[in-house]
Formats: structure tokens, C-alpha cells, sequence
């Protein structure tokens, strides 16, 4: 029997650029070149599962650290399936760009991580992170 699975949740990024006390990942940190998924990975994945509707694109690490999220959405988007990111992101190194593909291309949801509405609060359990940023 084959399965012809229709959504998948799949990790683009292994890496966070912050410290965060509550996070079981937080020690467990690997290189920022062997924990991003690149594009042509992503494509191939796409290409060889056409029944792929939904994908969410987080996982444990932080998915704006991958310069390609927005070329990896943009690419899903095309080809009939819908984005979400709802592993949780901290939103501290989006760009303009792949915030912009996020909103064109309907990704259906983002769940960002907020600890507090000061600089001082936010910082206390998002180590690293700048709350004006996001």
C-alpha cells in the first residue's frame, strides 16, 4: 500500500539566532551551513509529491534565518500548496521580502513568539532578541 501523504511539516531551518531559557533546542545548536534546507531540496520534494497541499515551514529552529524562505513559499505557492508557520518563529530577522511573499502568496498562518510587551521583559525569554524588531 502507498501513502500519498497531502500535507507535511518540514524543517527549513535547524539554526536560531537567540538563547531562550524555555526552549528544549537552546543547547543544541548546530552550524548555520549544514541546518538550512536549500531550495533545490525543497523543490525536488515538491516536484516529486505533486499531492502536496500543505506544508508549514517551521520546525525547531528559527525559519527566517533561511535567505531561501521566500523562494521556497513563492515555489509552493505556484505549484497549488499553501504555507504556514506555525511552529512558532521569533520574527527577529525577516525581511521585507519574505514578509511581503508570506502575505501575497496567503500563507494561512504565523504564530510568532512575543514574551512581553518591554524590551526588558521580552529579553528576559527571548535571549538575543529585539522586541522594537519584531
Amino acid at each position: 500500500m502507498k501513502v500519498f501523504p497531502t500535507s507535511l511539516r518540514i524543517e527549513t531551518s535547524a539554526v536560531c539566532q537567540l538563547r531562550c531559557p524555555l526552549c528544549p533546542f537552546s543547547n543544541h545548536r548546530v552550524s548555520e551551513k549544514k541546518a538550512l534546507l536549500n531550495f533545490s531540496d525543497f523543490q525536488r520534494l515538491l516536484d516529486q509529491n505533486p499531492q502536496i497541499e500543505q506544508i508549514e515551514v517551521a520546525g525547531r529552529g528559527e525559519p527566517f534565518l533561511n535567505k531561501e524562505l521566500a523562494r521556497m513559499i513563492r515555489y509552493a505557492f505556484d505549484k497549488g500548496g499553501m504555507t504556514s508557520v506555525t511552529g512558532g518563529t521569533n520574527l527577529n530577522d525577516a525581511s521585507d521580502e519574505t514578509l511581503e511573499t508570506l502575505v501575497r502568496c496567503g500563507t494561512l498562518k504565523l504564530r510568532c513568539s512575543i514574551d512581553g510587551i518591554t524590551q526588558e521583559t521580552y529579553q528576559k525569554y527571548r535571549v538575543g532578541g529585539r522586541l522594537q524588531q519584531v
